[in-house]
């Protein structure tokens, strides 16, 4: 389980919110990883990505979660993570939550390509029609 605390950098010091400081004594001996939040994949990347999801989900038949399983397997495997679970490894797919606005940007362009090259979708159903993203950027 992931502990969160919330915070800003001010005068070369962390400066932690109120409402995260109850927090500090779980991560006591812990390993603690400093991430700014404005570099995760953007709500709106996110919104978009769903939308395009459900749409090939409605076009296909296809279930929404085998998508999201197979883009992430197909286009996020070098993020892959191995672990031992009862002996035996098991393969961890990892979350689009944890990609950069940039990562998030290459992982959209590979599903869906770009004025330069066409994506995943448009090779395998070229009939698709890909949802604007001017609903969800502008």
């Amino acid at each position: 389980m992931r502990n969160y605390i919330f915070g800003k950098i001010k005068d070369g010091k962390l400066v932690i919110q109120k409402n995260s400081l109850e927090e500090i004594p779980k991560l006591e001996g812990k390993e603690v990883e400093i991430k700014k939040i404005d570099d995760s994949r953007s709500l709106k990347q996110n919104a978009f990505y769903w939308k395009v999801v459900n749409e090939l989900t409605k076009y296909t038949g296809t279930e929404d979660w085998k998508w999201h399983t197979f883009f992430k397997f197909t286009f996020l495997h070098d993020k892959i993570k191995i672990m031992k679970l009862g002996g035996e490894d098991q393969i961890v797919l990892p979350s689009t939550a944890e990609l950069s606005v940039s990562e998030m940007a290459k992982y959209l362009t590979d599903i869906l390509g770009d004025k330069t090259k066409p994506g995943w979708i448009k090779e395998k159903y070229p009939e698709f029609l890909i949802p604007d993203p001017e609903e969800y950027y502008s």
